[in-house]
């Protein structure tokens, strides 16, 4: 592989030559996912591993169908804990 220049360039190369790993991603969803491995009680080894996954594997990892239905069940849970 020669030498990408351009940083999007680069990431857009990544993105297609990995499997599970989103390296597209904004640091704020990189952030939102090291959170929500560390709510499911992941060490903080696996949540940073975890950060870097695409959003469908990683609502599939923690038993979830996908990642709108993992985010509508924590949005359910935590509109009743707050009752």
């Amino acid at each position: 592989m020669e030498f990408i220049h351009d940083p999007d360039a680069f990431r857009r190369y990544i993105a297609s030559s990995c499997g599970c790993i989103n390296a597209v991603q904004s640091r704020e969803e990189r952030r939102m996912k090291y959170k929500l491995a560390r709510h499911f009680r992941c060490s903080w080894q696996s949540a940073q591993r975890y950060r870097d996954w695409r959003k469908s594997p990683f609502a599939k990892r923690f038993g979830y169908s996908s990642w709108d239905s993992m985010i509508t069940s924590l949005t359910k849970d935590l509109e009743e804990s707050e009752k």
